[in-house]
């Protein structure tokens, strides 16, 4: 009986180890296959911040932003002759009443429109600038005191006109009729050449500037062992240096001479461009 009941007893503690011995077996089997999957995991993971690096890379060269590229100033300039002049002049009158001095201005400014008229220059073409009256002063000391009095002695009548001339051949001797008109009233505060459309000569020059902006990039480009993608940005910044003028200085006493020579010489045409290219990373 003793020795039965020792079988059972030795049965029973070997059930037991098997049974231990088999979810220990189970156990390790599951960290093993956590740890492979991890392993794959990180694996993924690496493989796909690799893949989207690459995207993010390929995508940033095909669809650069304007913070980004290759950033150049372009500059195009056309030389001309002016075919157009704008001459100021007009007349300045002086009296005692300001019927007195505006009536002799008027008197003055008709005479020098009438010569103006018979050279065949348009009345469209004649403009306005400047009409203003203006009180006169001096001042006089008052006896016994240290201060002065301010006394009118009269008015001054300024009146200015535009005066566009097409005909540059005939300039000078359109001037020269103008001031005998006007006589000892006349003023002749300055004259400027420019081109009365510049959009063609415009044209010629932005594509100049384009050209020129091309040409920076692929030197860059060049030099940084890159190339020169398509343009990403561009802005236009023309500036028209389109006239040249005399100073009053120099045309004020034209009056002073039996001919005036007159010299409109070239103007010239600048656009500007700013661009930006995309990198082409080799």
């Amino acid at each position: 009986m003793l020795n039965i009941n020792c079988a059972k007893l030795y049965i029973a503690l070997v059930s037991i180890l098997i049974l231990a011995i088999g979810c220990n077996t189970d156990n390790n089997t599951s960290e093993s296959n956590k740890t492979v999957s991890g392993v794959n995991s990180q694996s993924q993971s690496m493989n796909y911040i690799e893949s989207t690096s690459t995207s993010l890379d390929r995508n940033a060269q095909n669809n650069p932003t304007s913070d980004s590229g290759i950033r150049v100033t372009g500059v195009g300039s056309k030389d001309t002759k002016p075919d157009l002049s704008i001459v100021n002049l007009g007349v300045e009158t002086r009296g005692e009443t300001v019927a007195s001095a505006r009536a002799h201005a008027a008197s003055s400014m008709s005479k020098v429109l009438t010569s103006l008229n018979k050279n065949d220059i348009d009345a469209k073409d004649v403009q306005t600038s400047n009409f203003s009256i203006y009180p006169e002063y001096v001042y006089e000391d008052v006896p016994g005191k240290r201060y002065s009095m301010q006394k009118l002695i009269g008015y001054r009548v300024s009146n200015t006109v535009k005066v566009k001339v097409r005909d540059l051949d005939r300039l000078g001797e359109i001037i020269d009729d103008a001031a005998s008109a006007g006589g000892d009233d006349i003023r002749i505060n300055g004259i400027s050449f420019t081109i009365d459309d510049t959009k063609a000569l415009e044209d010629e020059a932005r594509e100049l500037a384009i050209l020129d902006a091309t040409r920076k990039a692929d030197q860059i480009a060049l030099i940084t062992g890159t190339s020169r993608g398509r343009i990403i940005d561009i802005i236009d910044n023309s500036s028209n240096n389109s006239s040249s003028n005399f100073s009053r200085m120099e045309m004020g006493m034209l009056a002073d001479y039996a001919s005036t020579p007159i010299s409109s010489g070239e103007l010239t045409i600048t656009v500007t461009v700013s661009a930006i290219f995309s990198i082409i990373y080799e």
